[in-house]
């Protein structure tokens, strides 16, 4: 029995259901669930540089100089819902072709409604690099198979540069860096909390690295290999989405809000001019190989400011970084090149994975696994690079400017926190303790 009833938690009785009193110092505390402070960044940033138009201020005026009319090249308004209705109805070309000819307004059919609608303005234009992918299976004559396949992208500034320009979110995006806190103790802020992009450490480290008055344009990408898009043929591709931090996550997280816009696909093949037990890896590269050149610009660019018009109607000189990639589970492991038996994240082994134990495992650190695939690209055979279970790959992200790819990628509630910790551990925990009648 205890001697005391002061005994604290750590005694040898901290078991026992039953209250104490602990001794602690004098702390004022101001705490209220509906109370925030905000932290301002103690110097200059994201500073406008002078006043400018936005891309759609120049257009409105432009038709207004031409006596254009706002619905324009459409005849007359009543047109312009017509179509804007048959857009978003997610109606098949063939069920437009049908109510056309039944409705018959002033475009007759499909072909003559689609052309009307490629009159509007676009946004960043396409352009298409072809690549040519080398095998290692060789023909009669001992050349090496070849394929060719198309990369359709679009440049990542000019994607950029049309979401921070765009006249929808002026008052909904921010340009520096925050924080936000729950509670005061003595007068010191306590208790962050973290809501929006701008609110996070990240932004906040990354802002110290760049020259006051710099304006951070955190890019956030998307892709999943399981949303195909067929083109003509034989051919497919998944899609690679962009977005930016500086927008309100209750706007682009909305798709109507149109926060996100297509900045590739990524072409898929069966390389067939591979063997199969290179394809695998093969792939894994092939993969690395697109990404970067989508965003090569970001790497040729460095850490040089780019001057882009704002929603707000004001130009600031923006460094755009790669901040987050949302991806599932197993386009993790491609994008940290490991196999997918291993943590895409932390230094984790596979065979630790899950354990109960008490581990410290931390994040990668990109240069310690860019050594360690240069290392073993010249046949030194470092011990991590078995121990990680890694890929031999050439990395798309080795040389971006200020990225961390292992603390940018999202968790993956499907493959990561149901099937992961619920299925594979929690349920089978369960059950166990069911079974063996132990708590």
């Amino acid at each position: 029995m205890p001697n005391s009833d002061l005994d604290p938690p750590n005694s040898a009785t901290a078991h026992e259901k039953r209250p104490y009193v602990e001794e602690v110092d004098n702390v004022t505390s101001t705490y209220n669930p509906d109370w925030i402070y905000e932290e301002n960044y103690p110097y200059p940033a994201g500073t406008p540089v002078q006043p400018c138009q936005t891309a759609f201020e120049i257009y409105c005026e432009r038709q207004k100089a031409e006596g254009s009319e706002p619905w324009e090249p459409f005849r007359s308004q009543d047109e312009w819902e017509l179509a804007r209705w048959l857009i978003e109805s997610g109606a098949s070309q063939g069920k437009i072709d049908s109510f056309l000819n039944n409705v018959k307004p002033d475009f007759k059919n499909k072909r003559a409604f689609f052309r009307t609608i490629d009159l509007l303005p676009t946004g960043p234009s396409f352009s298409c690099t072809p690549m040519e992918v080398v095998g290692n299976l060789k023909d009669a004559n001992g050349k090496n198979h070849t394929e060719v396949l198309e990369l359709w992208h679009r440049d990542i500034f000019d994607c950029v540069s049309e979401l921070m320009g765009n006249p929808a979110f002026n008052g909904k995006q921010e340009y520096a860096p925050k924080r936000e806190f729950r509670e005061m103790r003595n007068g010191v802020p306590c208790n962050q909390q973290y809501s929006e992009m701008w609110t996070a450490n990240w932004w906040w480290n990354v802002q110290s690295k760049l020259p006051e008055d710099a304006t951070v344009a955190p890019i956030i990408l998307a892709s999943d290999e399981t949303q195909l898009s067929t083109f003509s043929g034989d051919k497919k591709a998944w899609p690679v989405y962009l977005s930016i931090g500086n927008i309100e996550k209750a706007v682009w997280r909305k798709p109507s809000s149109r926060a996100w816009v297509l900045l590739g696909y990524i072409p898929i093949s069966g390389l067939d001019c591979y063997s199969e037990d290179r394809r695998s890896d093969a792939g894994c590269q092939l993969f690395h190989d697109r990404i970067k050149k989508m965003l090569q610009p970001l790497i040729d660019k460095g850490l040089t400011p780019t001057e882009m018009a704002c929603s707000d109607s004001f130009i600031r000189s923006v460094y755009a970084l790669l901040a987050a990639y949302i991806a599932d589970y197993p386009e993790q492991c491609r994008i940290a090149c490991c196999k997918r038996n291993s943590c895409p994240q932390c230094t984790v082994t596979s065979k630790k994975q899950g354990l109960l134990e008490p581990m410290n495992s931390v994040y990668c650190e990109p240069v310690d696994i860019i050594n360690t695939l240069a290392r073993q690209s010249q046949g030194y055979k470092p011990s991590k690079f078995k121990t990680l279970n890694m890929l031999p790959i050439n990395l798309f992200w080795k040389d971006l400017p200020l990225c961390h790819i292992f603390e940018s990628m999202t968790p993956d509630l499907l493959h990561q926190m149901h099937k992961g910790v619920f299925a594979d551990h929690v349920s089978s925990w369960t059950k166990k303790s069911i079974v063996n009648g132990g708590e």
